[in-house]
């Protein structure tokens, strides 16, 4: 089904760019909302528990297990690990882009 955005296109600002934005189907927008209000629920849920429910005590605890979790999951898969398979996997995926566009002149090279 074909979606045409001329509509939205003359409004100038915030609403017309929210409106395209909102919009088109295939927007990461719309992709990443939910998972990114359940964090953010999640987030300020933690926060407000650490921050007004526990006693300074309490807070230490929390600090020291939060410490011994940021160790061991360093130790067993580092982020820099896994970042470097997905920037192969993005950098793989434009050259494969890149090598099936028809170009009109070819170079030798």
């Amino acid at each position: 089904m074909t979606i045409t955005y001329n509509i939205d296109v003359p409004y100038f600002g915030l609403k017309g760019i929210l409106s395209l934005l909102f919009r088109w189907r295939g927007s990461v927008w719309i992709g990443i909302t939910i998972p990114l209000i359940l964090w953010l629920i999640a987030f300020y849920t933690v926060q407000v528990i650490y921050r007004y429910a526990l006693r300074p005590y309490d807070q230490n605890v929390f600090d020291r297990i939060i410490d011994i979790l940021k160790e061991r999951t360093d130790s067993v898969l580092p982020m820099t690990f896994i970042l470097g398979f997905f920037v192969t996997a993005v950098i793989k995926r434009w050259q494969k882009c890149l090598n099936n566009i028809g170009w009109i002149d070819r170079w030798v090279g």
